[in-house]
């Protein structure tokens, strides 16, 4: 038993041994890590990725005037697929019709009763205005025998004469009543037919107005193109089984596909370097040989929150300067866009940079011996930094601390910048 503990022991510092040895070496090696200055071209970029789509579209809405049946939104049933050339007046999709056939119920019960409704007041009235014709004939014999008996009462005595002579005049201010009342009876039964009816119409334009809204949820396309899915709020497309909502009823596009552009989204560090008018080389993910060019034609002021980016984050457009026949809206872009390039100029790695005090120097080995060099520096992209004093081509920098070098001066440009 104790023979194999002592092989076990064994075994076990050796392991240790030779993982210290290895992480010796590797601290050894990594110390004499060192790179040569550069000569040539510098360029600074902003390398985005993006997603192509037209410049310009003609956009296909679902009905807006959903909203005025208190429908906020619509289920698509159907959608032809993205891609397909359509022509102009052709199938698209189709719009869930059960909420606005509920509204349609709804409106239809209310015609039916208004229509009821002014079919009976037209017979209400014209039974009143017949009894009143009727009455008013019945005071107009009347009137007619009480002027008979004024005519025979001048042979009879005075106060039967004056008898005949007050129920003539009953008789003619009932008749006169009568047919100011049969004026006003008959003004007011126009009014009220008037009233229903006004009602009725309006019921019948509200359900004719349903009839072509519920035409309106078969789509079709406004002009001849290519069908493009739109996209929600959140980026995802539209599609089978998604909403429309009655703000933003926007089903698919029909995309000008002469101007091309790639949105893209730049993280707020980024966003301070890019201006409308920069170059942009433009790479499609499905062709890796073809690179076209761009430039940057529009830069959002306000950032927003994306959900694959840290921060905030700021949409770009970079449009195309020329077409080609195998782009697509949809297709993936890698954009890059061109701060800025200088040539002929000197370049280390950012690395190799160190800075103590405010001073900016590297370790630049001069053979055996190394020396802690000031440097004057210029512009930068994420890798490498240019040199504009304190360095040559072809001089060799550190990239890490050599040991040793913590108490040695730095030594200083003669012309540096205080």
């Amino acid at each position: 038993m104790k023979r194999k503990h002592w092989i076990l022991l064994t075994v076990v510092v050796a392991l240790i041994l030779t993982v210290w040895r290895f992480n010796s070496s590797t601290k050894s090696e990594g110390i004499n890590l060192s790179t040569k200055v550069q000569r040539g071209l510098f360029v600074s970029e902003v390398v985005t990725s993006g997603e192509l789509e037209a410049k310009n579209s003609v956009r296909i809405y679902g009905p807006r005037e959903i909203r005025n049946y208190r429908i906020n939104e619509v289920k698509i049933q159907d959608l032809i697929p993205e891609g397909t050339l359509v022509e102009k007046g052709g199938y698209v999709g189709k719009l869930d019709p059960s909420q606005l056939s509920n509204a349609r119920k709804d409106v239809e019960n209310e015609y039916e009763k208004t229509e009821s409704q002014y079919l009976q007041t037209k017979l209400d009235t014209a039974i009143d205005l017949r009894a009143k014709r009727d009455e008013l004939k019945n005071l107009k014999f009347a009137l007619e025998e009480r002027e008979i008996e004024v005519k025979y009462s001048e042979f009879e005595p005075p106060a039967v004469q004056r008898q005949a002579q007050i129920n003539l005049e009953k008789a003619q201010r009932a008749y006169k009543n009568a047919v100011e009342s049969y004026g006003l009876k008959q003004k007011q039964s126009i009014a009220k037919v008037r009233e229903v009816g006004a009602s009725l119409a309006i019921q019948k334009a509200n359900l004719d107005n349903l009839e072509e809204l519920m035409r309106e949820f078969t789509i079709i396309a406004p002009q001849d193109g290519m069908l493009i899915y739109a996209k929600d709020w959140g980026g995802q497309k539209k599609k089978v089984g998604s909403t429309i909502s009655a703000w933003n009823p926007i089903i698919a596009e029909l995309p000008d596909m002469s101007i091309m552009v790639s949105k893209t989204f730049i993280n707020e560090i980024d966003i301070s370097k890019i201006e409308k008018g920069m170059k942009v080389l433009v790479g499609i993910d499905a062709f890796p040989d073809k690179e076209l060019q761009g430039e940057v034609t529009y830069v959002a002021n306000v950032g927003e929150d994306r959900a694959s980016m840290n921060g905030k984050a700021f949409e770009v457009t970079i449009q195309l300067t020329g077409t080609d026949s195998l782009t697509r809206p949809g297709m993936t872009t890698s954009n890059r866009i061109q701060i800025f390039q200088e040539d002929n100029v000197l370049f280390i790695p950012l690395e190799a940079v160190n800075s103590e005090e405010g001073v900016f120097f590297v370790y630049l080995k001069n053979g055996i011996s190394t020396t802690k060099q000031e440097v004057k520096l210029g512009r930068s992209n994420d890798n490498e930094v240019i040199v504009l004093a304190g360095l040559n081509e072809n001089d060799e920098v550190l990239l890490v601390q050599p040991e040793g070098m913590e108490e040695k001066p730095i030594v200083r440009l003669e012309n540096s910048l205080q």
